[in-house]
């Protein structure tokens, strides 16, 4: 079971089966909205402790690549680069594998519904959990 943050911007309801903490410090899985002041520093911070970042809404992809073009991201990643996608996405999944960072990114034709987000979710994280080196 992953713990997940869902900050109060975000307009997601999580269902009850799911663990939920009030604090991002206790969470696995941070959900934040498109807009978020979290800065690129403190998001490093966060994907260098093995915890997972979803942006939620129409500028996820902009704030993403805000975060992976900084200073503070390029001093700790390995970065091969970066790429926008085509509508731009309103999910961003990112996480750390290696010395890298993998994102996963998801775009629906009209505002997506509780269970499309979560479902991506769910598939952001078994993505990851596939790349992730054992051992």
């Amino acid at each position: 079971m992953t713990p997940v943050y869902v900050a109060e911007e975000v307009d997601l309801s999580m269902p009850p089966d799911i663990e939920t903490v009030s604090a991002p410090h206790n969470a696995d899985l941070l959900v934040l909205p498109d807009d978020t002041n979290t800065n690129a520093t403190q998001a490093v911070e966060w994907l260098i402790d093995d915890r997972v970042l979803a942006l939620l809404g129409e500028n996820a992809e902009t704030t993403w690549l805000s975060w992976a073009r900084s200073d503070a991201f390029n001093d700790v990643f390995n970065t091969q680069g970066y790429s926008e996608s085509e509508p731009p996405s309103s999910l961003v999944v990112g996480a750390k594998v290696g010395l890298t960072t993998t994102t996963s990114r998801y775009s629906w034709g009209s505002e997506p519904s509780t269970r499309d987000v979560l479902e991506a979710l769910d598939d952001s994280l078994v993505a990851i959990e596939q790349r992730t080196p054992t051992g």
